[in-house]
């Protein structure tokens, strides 16, 4: 996976007859794009966006929709499932990579809160679904354990098929599947689709953990206007207005507090402050997909005391917005044992977006007044702590994995 502006670059790829219109409009800096997407090179039509705020993310709500792509594949379980027989109903269609660290679980993330935020009657007229964006993992054991690891075996259909099956659907998206470096890339698209099987809107999540909230709110609205039997909730989700995410303008937290949690719960807070130094550790228990997370939390403990000789501060930050299941959280964290660091909770995404954590694992290492003096993805494994120790002791970056 590439970063944000990779994937800005990846989305002006995408297959279309026409260009891009923008104006800014007072107040909310809002934008008007002009999309024109391939679904069918002679089916497709232009549409033209509503308001959106650029700085929550990109997105486009066609008015005048066409028909979604058909496709036929197959499902975490091994069902056969197509679009069509989901007619009726609203469908929300997200283009996942079955082992992404990175963007995916912040989309399926603002899938599961969009529901939340329409109430359980609207939600029973909307499908979730997701197509596997990693050419490399296509199996279904991939889709399910990607399922099973985020909560999502029962709230939602993660399809695959063929290489050749899923190469067609991408296409016939526009999207964009790529492998760059032993890396999937891919564009990371959220379709709304309508009870009529067109197309009403289209998402481009961004990797920037506190702007779920944002995607979450606008994927919601977006549902909620092409709901066939609109509800109460629903309706007063259209009413509200979006509150836009307020970009980080600092690079470092200053005096940033966070509720600390243990194997029962949240239990007090943590304040990063200038004066200390501290080695912060990303994680989130979806990793478990990659190996025990427990055991990781639990190794951690061997590098305390190193880290204690150097001034530095061990701390464990559960990325809460890529999974917000504290039940998980508590339980690895009771798994891990006794910990001799505390483990907190980046509830908003705040001190990820501050230092611009990309991926997870994520470790960074910050000096007295709050700067980072080298940060390292772990990716989907872990750092070797001998290496850890050496990185911390000396306080430079380190080049390999020890």
């Amino acid at each position: 996976m590439t970063n944000q502006e990779g994937y800005g670059r990846r989305r002006e790829g995408w297959r279309r007859w026409g260009g891009v219109l923008a104006a800014i409009v007072a107040v909310l800096v809002a934008l008007f794009v002009r999309h024109v997407w391939a679904q069918q090179p002679s089916r497709r039509s232009s549409a033209l966006a509503a308001v959106a705020n650029q700085s929550v993310l990109p997105a486009t709500v066609f008015e005048q929709a066409t028909p979604a792509p058909a496709f036929t594949l197959t499902d975490q379980w091994g069902h056969t499932v197509s679009l069509q027989q989901f007619r009726g109903k609203v469908v929300v269609l997200a283009f996942v990579d079955s082992q992404c660290t990175t963007v995916c679980p912040l989309t399926t993330e603002s899938m599961v809160g969009a529901l939340h935020l329409l109430g359980s009657q609207a939600a029973a007229e909307v499908q979730l679904l997701g197509i596997d964006a990693n050419p490399q993992a296509i199996s279904r054991q991939a889709v399910y354990a990607y399922s099973e690891a985020h909560g999502l075996l029962h709230r939602w259909e993660f399809l695959t098929g063929t290489l050749a099956q899923l190469q067609t659907v991408w296409k016939a998206y526009g999207v964009d599947v790529s492998v760059e470096h032993d890396a999937i890339d891919h564009t990371p698209a959220l379709f709304v689709i309508g009870p009529h099987g067109r197309e009403r809107a289209v998402f481009l999540t961004q990797l920037e953990y506190n702007a779920v909230g944002a995607q979450t709110a606008w994927l919601a609205r977006a549902v909620a206007a092409v709901l066939p039997h609109p509800t109460r909730q629903s309706a007063r989700l259209l009413q509200q207005p979006v509150a836009t995410r307020v970009p980080f303008t600092i690079t470092v937290p200053a005096r940033m507090t966070l509720p600390q949690v243990s194997a029962h719960g949240f239990s007090g807070s943590l304040t990063l402050a200038p004066g200390r130094r501290y080695l912060l550790v990303f994680w989130a228990p979806w990793l478990q997909e990659f190996g025990s997370v427990a055991d990781v939390l639990h190794q951690l403990n061997r590098l305390v005391p190193v880290a204690a000789q150097a001034g530095v501060t061990v701390v464990a930050v559960d990325e809460w917005p890529t999974e917000p299941d504290l039940s998980a959280v508590k339980m690895t964290v009771a798994r891990a044992g006794p910990l001799d660091y505390p483990v907190v909770v980046d509830r908003t995404g705040g001190l990820a977006a501050a230092l611009q954590v990309q991926d997870l694992s994520w470790y960074a290492l910050l000096d007295a007044q709050g700067r980072v003096i080298w940060s390292r993805d772990g990716g989907a494994t872990w750092e070797n702590l001998a290496a850890l120790r050496r990185a911390v002791l000396r306080g430079v970056p380190f080049a390999a994995r020890g």
